[in-house]
């Protein structure tokens, strides 16, 4: 399995709003911090640390606006550049985070 990973999740809402939201989502993913915030280019980054299947990964969440409905794209790949399997670390942090983003906005997160 390749260890970068994208998704892409389109939610209904600004995209101030979804800035909100997908910091929140990014804080429920154990051992995450969040190490940069940047509403006005509407860019997140974050790390995640060592597990006893990988030497941590970085996240990176990019928002783009479309009036009422924004699309999220977040990225995540292996700290090591030299990393060529990561157990499905990546994969599991990107399903987490669209998880945690769609709930988020279910149970009236950001922007209701």
């Amino acid at each position: 399995m390749d260890p970068v990973q994208v998704r892409e999740v389109d939610i209904d809402c600004p995209v101030t709003a979804a800035f909100d939201a997908s910091v929140r989502a990014l804080q429920r993913i154990p051992k995450l911090k969040v190490v940069r915030e940047d509403p006005l280019t509407h860019e997140i980054d974050a790390k995640v640390g060592a597990t006893f299947w990988s030497f941590g990964e970085r996240l990176t969440v990019r928002l783009a606006g479309r009036g009422d409905t924004t699309k999220v794209t977040v990225r995540s790949q292996p700290r090591l550049s030299t990393t060529t399997v990561d157990y499905g670390k990546a994969v599991q942090n990107v399903e987490l985070f669209a998880r945690f983003l769609r709930e988020g906005r279910t149970r009236g997160g950001a922007g209701t």
